[in-house]
């Protein structure tokens, strides 16, 4: 378990010793933090920046903020993984990034049943009220999908032993 741990603190500093890395990885952060909170009703613009998480949005809260911050994780790796692989394209590098992040983004159509409603009329409505009455559930699924394709992009850049030695 200790081997397993001390390889996975070794890919990660080898990413993030990256300031490229780091800014794509905050940069990751950032922009799902923002639509997830502003769809989910938590951050608002207008009148003025206000952030309020009322008593039952705080778990929904939580798991945007997870999803958020996997979602960074997850992309910056992706892209090292992706530059530094050695054959030109690897479509498996970005597939469980990819899973992870739709499946992510997916639930914040949600909050904005509207549009999907006046968009697709009654298949909007069903669609809409399946991803409201269902949403924590589908968010926990991607959190999975998140650590899913972490754990298989880790397994691709676990160093090898002749590496460690060096």
């Amino acid at each position: 378990m200790k081997k397993h741990i001390l390889e996975f603190l070794l890919v990660n500093k080898t990413v993030f010793s990256k300031t490229e890395y780091v800014l794509i990885a905050i940069v990751a952060v950032a922009l799902p933090l923002i639509l997830f909170n502003t769809s989910d009703q938590i951050l608002f613009f207008l009148p003025s920046l206000t952030f309020y998480i009322s008593d039952d949005a705080w778990l929904s809260f939580v798991i945007s903020s997870i999803m958020s911050i996997l979602i960074g994780i997850v992309t910056s790796v992706s892209i090292y993984s992706f530059i530094n692989a050695k054959s030109k394209f690897n479509p498996t590098v970005f597939s469980g990034s990819s899973i992870g992040i739709v499946s992510g983004a997916c639930v914040s159509c949600s909050s904005i049943s509207f549009y999907l409603i006046t968009f697709f009329g009654t298949v909007g409505a069903a669609l809409s009220g399946f991803l409201t009455d269902y949403q924590l559930p589908i968010r926990f699924i991607a959190v999975g999908f998140l650590l899913w394709s972490y754990y298989s992009i880790y397994k691709k850049l676990k160093p090898c032993k002749n590496q460690r030695r060096q």
